[in-house]
């Protein structure tokens, strides 16, 4: 499973949320309801990318402590 940025989260959600508005107006404009059983397919991959996990940040490796050699 590939991760992805929180961004790139953001990207895709808002991208699939455009797919199934545009949809609904696809409907409205020729006034057929065909369209509306289609916009709930993009919106199920909302879900799908929501719960991506997101890049990890490592945390920086602790230096050695400066050893006595006295």
């Amino acid at each position: 499973m590939a991760v992805v940025s929180g961004s790139m989260k953001a990207i895709a959600t808002a991208g699939l949320f455009v797919l199934a508005l545009a949809t609904v107006v696809l409907s409205a404009a020729t006034h057929r309801g065909l369209p509306l059983f289609f916009a709930w397919a993009p919106l199920v991959g909302v879900g799908w990318v929501l719960t991506r996990p997101e890049t990890r940040v490592e945390p920086p490796s602790p230096e050695e402590p400066p050893s006595d050699d006295d």
